[in-house]
C-alpha cells in the first residue's frame, strides 16, 4: 500500500513536471508570436510582391490573369475551381489591359512641413508614366478639386504639380470621390486606379470615407494609398486609408522616414504600372469561382465572375493569402490578439519557471501547512518562492490587504475555489495582471483610453474567474449534500461511530464533498472538535443547508436520539429544496435567456456594424461626443443587465 501511495505521489509530481514543460512551451510560443509575428505584421505591405488585379474570362479560346508586379514572372501554376489549367505564357498587359490613373496630392496646410516630400513623390510619379498612359491630378487643399483631367502630357501634369501650395484642410476622401467620378466619366481603360499621397488625416466630412469606399467599389476602381507618418499623423490615424485600400483591392504602404517617402511611392507606381498578362486555358469559364495563381512565391487566390473581366473589389473581397498561414493575425485586431496571446503565454511561462524552483512538500507538510505560522527567518534556500525579496513583497501585500479588509475575502474565495494559493500571493498576481494589461493597452493603442480599457478588463477578469470557480464548486457541493447525508446515515446504521462514518463517507464521495470531509477529519485528528470543524466547512462553502445539518448533529449529540433517522430527514428536506430550486430555475429560464440576449445584443450588433461599416462606427471612438455616448451606453447596459439579473435571481 505504501508503494502504491509513493507511486501515486511520483505520478503526480511527474504530471506537474509535464505541465510545467507545457507551460514553458507556451512561453516560447508567446515569445515567437510577440517578437516574430507582430513585428512582421506591423510592417507595411511589400510593394514588390505579386497582386492579381483582373481575371479575364471573356475569351473563348484563352483566358488571362492580369498581375501587377515589379518583375515579370517566368512561369506559373494556375488552378481554376480546383482543376489545373494549361499555362500559356506571360506577356506585357498593355495595351489590352492598360490602366487610367488619378493622382491625389495632399496639399493641405496640416501637411505643409512634409509637402516637399509629397511634391517630389508626385513629380516622380509623373516622370514614370508609360507611353499612352493617361493620368489626372486632384488636389486636397481646403476643397478637393480637379487640377488636370486625364491626359498623356507630362509637361502639363508637371506644371500643375509645381503650382500646388499647402493651404486649407485635407479633404482626402472627397478628393478620392472626385477621382473615381473622373475615371468613370473620362476613363476608357479596363483597369482604373486612384493613388493617394497623404501626410495628414482626412479633415473633411466624417461620412466621406464611407462614400469614397462605396463609389470606388461601384465603379470598380482600386485605391492605392502611400502615407508619410509623423508625430501628429500616427499609424492609427492612417487606419481609414488602409481600410479603403483593402476594401477596393488597392495597395497601402506607410513610412515614417521623409527621405524614403519618394522611394516607397515610386515602388508603388512601378508595381501599379508593371502589368503582365498570365495567359492560360481552362474549361471553367462558364461558372464563377476561384483562381489560384502560383508564380513561385506562394499561392494567391482570387474570385472571378464568368464570361467577363473581374476587377476591383470583386477580387479584393475574396483574396486569400496562403503563404504565411497567419491570416488570422492580419490587421490591427489580429495584432491585438497576438499581443494578448503573447502576454498570456509569457505570464504562464513565468509562472511555470517560478514553480520549478518551489520545493515539493510531502503529504504531512501539505496537511499541516494551513495551521502553520510562516516564519520568514526560518525560510532558507535560493528558490524564487523562498527568497527574501519574494517573502518581503508578499508580507507587504498581506499587510496592505489586511488593513483594507480584502485579505479575508480573498482567502475565503480562494478556499471556495480550491486554489492552492495564499491570499497575499493571489493579490500580488492580481496586481501584476492589472499592470500588465494596462501596459499592453498603452503600447498597442498608444493612448490613455486604450490602456484604461485593457486595465479595467484585467481588473475585472481574475475576480470573475475566481467567483465562477467558487460558485461552480459550491453548486456541486450542494448537489452532493443529500446523498452524502444519506450515505452517512447508512454507515451509522451499519454500526460505525459518527467519526468513522464521516471518514468512510469521505472515501466514497467525489470532490468537492470528499475533500471537505477529509479536511474535517484531519482537523478533528489534530485536536479540533468535530462540530467546530464541520461549522468551519459550512461557513467556508457558504452552505446554509450544511449548516443546518451541523446544527442537527450538534443538538443530537447533546440531547441524544437516533442520529441516522435525523440525517435521513435532513437529507429528504434538502432534496425537496433542490427540487424547488429546479422548478424555480425552470420558471425563470425564459427571463435568464432574455437577459443574456439583451446583454449580448448591443455588443454583437455593434461588432457587426463595425465590420460592415467601420467609418460609421469609428465616430464612437474618434469623436469626443461619440466617446461620451459610448461610455454612457456601456454603463447603462451594465446597469440594465445587473437589474435584470437581480430580478430573476430568487433565493430559496
Amino acid at each position: 500500500m505504501h508503494m502504491a501511495r509513493r507511486g501515486s505521489i511520483a505520478r503526480g509530481r511527474g504530471a506537474a513536471r509535464v505541465c510545467r514543460c507545457v507551460s514553458v512551451g507556451l512561453l516560447l510560443a508567446g515569445i515567437t508570436i510577440l517578437f516574430g509575428v507582430v513585428p512582421a505584421l506591423a510592417q507595411s505591405a511589400d510593394p514588390a510582391g505579386e497582386r492579381v488585379v483582373a481575371v479575364d474570362m471573356s475569351g473563348a479560346t484563352a483566358q488571362a490573369l492580369v498581375v501587377r508586379t515589379s518583375t515579370a514572372p517566368t512561369s506559373a501554376t494556375i488552378t481554376v475551381n480546383g482543376k489545373a489549367a494549361d499555362f500559356q505564357g506571360v506577356k506585357p498587359a498593355g495595351p489590352t489591359y492598360e490602366t487610367d490613373n488619378v493622382l491625389v496630392v495632399d496639399s493641405s496646410s496640416t501637411s505643409a512641413t512634409r509637402f516637399p516630400q509629397i511634391k517630389a513623390a508626385a513629380l516622380d510619379f509623373v516622370a514614370g508614366m508609360k507611353p499612352g498612359e493617361h493620368l489626372a491630378i486632384v488636389s486636397a487643399s481646403g476643397v478637393a478639386q480637379r487640377v488636370v483631367p486625364l491626359t498623356t502630357d507630362r509637361t502639363t501634369l508637371t506644371d500643375a504639380i509645381n503650382r500646388l501650395a499647402p493651404s486649407g484642410g485635407s479633404p482626402l476622401f472627397d478628393a478620392v470621390i472626385i477621382g473615381v467620378q473622373l475615371l468613370d466619366d473620362q476613363g476608357t481603360a479596363p483597369l482604373r486606379s486612384v493613388t493617394v499621397l497623404a501626410a495628414s488625416p482626412d479633415g473633411g466630412v466624417k461620412t466621406a470615407g464611407t462614400v469614397a469606399r462605396a463609389e470606388a467599389i461601384d465603379k470598380r476602381v482600386s485605391v492605392n494609398v502611400v502615407t508619410l507618418l509623423s508625430d501628429d499623423f500616427a499609424s492609427a490615424k492612417a487606419g481609414p486609408y488602409q481600410q479603403l485600400s483593402n476594401d477596393t483591392g488597392g495597395l497601402f504602404v506607410s513610412t515614417g522616414d521623409p527621405a524614403q517617402f519618394a522611394t516607397v511611392a515610386k515602388a508603388i507606381a512601378d508595381q501599379q504600372r508593371g502589368l503582365y498578362a498570365v495567359t492560360f486555358q481552362t474549361d471553367q469559364t462558364g461558372s464563377g469561382g476561384n483562381v489560384v495563381l502560383d508564380v513561385g512565391r506562394g499561392p494567391i487566390t482570387v474570385g472571378f465572375v464568368p464570361n467577363t473581366i473581374t476587377v476591383g473589389s470583386s477580387l479584393a473581397n475574396t483574396v486569400k493569402s496562403d503563404t504565411s498561414g497567419l491570416a488570422f493575425f492580419q490587421g490591427g485586431q489580429g495584432i491585438a490578439i497576438a499581443m494578448i496571446l503573447g502576454a498570456g503565454a509569457a505570464a504562464l511561462g513565468a509562472f511555470a519557471l517560478g514553480s520549478l524552483f518551489v520545493k515539493q512538500e510531502d503529504r504531512l507538510q501539505s496537511l499541516l501547512q494551513p495551521y502553520a505560522e510562516v516564519d520568514p527567518d526560518a525560510i532558507k534556500g535560493n528558490t524564487l518562492a523562498k527568497s527574501a525579496l519574494f517573502q518581503r513583497a508578499v508580507k507587504i501585500m498581506s499587510n496592505i490587504a489586511e488593513r483594507q479588509g480584502v485579505l479575508d475575502k480573498a482567502e475565503k474565495l480562494l478556499e471556495q475555489a480550491n486554489l492552492p494559493l495564499r491570499a497575499a500571493e493571489a493579490l500580488m498576481f492580481y496586481v501584476g495582471v492589472v499592470l500588465a494589461s494596462t501596459v499592453v493597452g498603452l503600447l498597442f493603442q498608444r493612448s490613455l483610453l486604450g490602456g484604461l480599457v485593457l486595465g479595467v478588463i484585467g481588473a475585472l477578469a481574475p475576480p470573475a474567474v475566481l467567483n465562477f470557480l467558487a460558485k461552480r464548486r459550491r453548486k456541486r457541493f450542494m448537489m452532493q449534500l443529500p446523498d452524502t447525508l444519506t450515505l452517512l446515515a447508512g454507515t451509522l446504521r451499519a454500526g460505525y461511530s459518527f467519526m468513522q462514518g464521516v471518514e468512510a463517507t469521505s472515501r466514497e464521495v467525489e470532490e468537492p464533498m470528499g475533500a471537505e470531509l477529509r479536511r474535517i477529519i484531519t482537523e478533528a485528528q489534530l485536536g479540533r472538535p468535530l462540530e467546530e470543524a464541520m461549522d468551519a466547512s459550512a461557513e467556508r462553502m457558504g452552505s446554509a443547508d450544511f449548516q443546518w445539518a451541523v446544527i442537527a448533529v450538534r443538538i443530537q449529540r447533546e440531547v441524544g436520539g437516533n442520529l441516522a433517522e435525523l440525517l435521513i430527514t435532513v437529507a429528504e428536506t434538502m432534496t425537496a429544496r433542490q427540487r424547488l430550486r429546479g422548478e424555480v430555475a425552470a420558471l425563470t429560464a425564459e427571463g435568464k435567456i432574455s437577459a443574456i440576449v439583451l446583454g449580448i445584443l448591443p455588443v454583437g450588433l455593434g461588432a457587426v456594424l463595425f465590420v460592415l461599416n467601420p467609418e460609421y462606427m469609428r465616430v464612437l471612438f474618434d469623436d469626443t461626443l461619440g466617446q461620451i455616448m459610448f461610455a454612457v451606453a456601456c454603463v447603462s447596459a451594465l446597469l440594465g443587465f445587473a437589474w435584470m439579473k437581480k430580478i430573476i435571481n430568487i433565493d430559496i
